[in-house]
């Protein structure tokens, strides 16, 4: 059985689909969604994120890490920057 560090560094099996576990560590969100753990602690605190706690590790309910992604805003450039690079087209 070949094992290999798979996305989130758990280890799954070659050729097998890999399932995404049901919680992450603080650290592993924190790679995850390119976020510092100041922000996690704050997002738990907050209430966007489920957090559960086994022994001294805290684990974050991925359906809740995602949730919290997909409800972030999407991305525009700021007006003057739309309006600058229509004129070095020109």
């Amino acid at each position: 059985m070949e094992l290999y560090r798979a996305a989130g560094g758990y280890l799954c099996q070659r050729g097998k689909p890999v399932e995404a576990p049901v919680a992450m560590s603080i650290r592993a969100f924190c790679q995850a969604y390119s976020v510092g753990r100041s922000l996690a602690y704050r997002l738990i605190a907050d209430g966007n994120l489920v957090a559960r706690k086994a022994g001294a590790k805290t684990l974050i309910d991925r359906a809740s890490a995602e949730r919290w992604y997909k409800a972030l805003p999407g991305y525009e450039p700021a007006p003057r920057i739309v309006k600058m690079r229509a004129r070095l087209k020109d």
